[in-house]
């Protein structure tokens, strides 16, 4: 449940309400890197455990699945 003003008072919504009236916002590029790269921690473990190469080969494949956009526009 949460609270929301309105101009008519305050109003209780369900958690499926708030995602009807305020859907989440589509993820950016950037966003779904960072999801994938993982924390700072888990690269650093990644890179400890399978070495530099692995994770160069790692970030490699990240980028080509998830390919900058041709033109970029504020968001």
């Amino acid at each position: 449940m949460q609270y929301i003003r309105t101009t008519n008072g305050i109003e209780k919504l369900t958690d499926e309400q708030v995602l009807e009236k305020f859907p989440p916002k589509p993820k950016n590029y950037i966003e779904k890197r960072q999801e994938a790269y993982g924390s700072v921690e888990q690269q650093i473990e990644f890179i400890t455990e399978n070495g530099l190469g692995a994770w160069q080969q790692k970030v490699f494949e990240i980028k080509a699945n998830i390919p900058k956009p041709k033109t970029l526009t504020a968001d």
